[in-house]
């Protein structure tokens, strides 16, 4: 364990993003991405609230497969 640790941080990869669940990513993501427009930004507070609701959008983002 320690050792996967040690590894993701020499490759650069914060470990705490493991347990980021999918609604905090995609919160992140529009909270980098915010000058849209009004319309978009429509778009994306339904997409939230279905994330919210949906048992996806609360699982870690390292367990999501394709």
């Amino acid at each position: 364990m320690k050792k996967e640790i040690q590894r993701d941080l020499m490759d650069g990869i914060d470990p705490s993003g493991a347990r980021m669940t999918v609604c905090d990513l995609y919160k992140k993501h529009n909270e980098l991405k915010s000058n849209v427009r009004q319309s978009t930004q429509k778009g994306r507070n339904q997409l939230m609230k279905l994330l919210e609701d949906d048992k996806i959008g609360q699982m870690p983002i390292e367990k999501v497969k394709p």
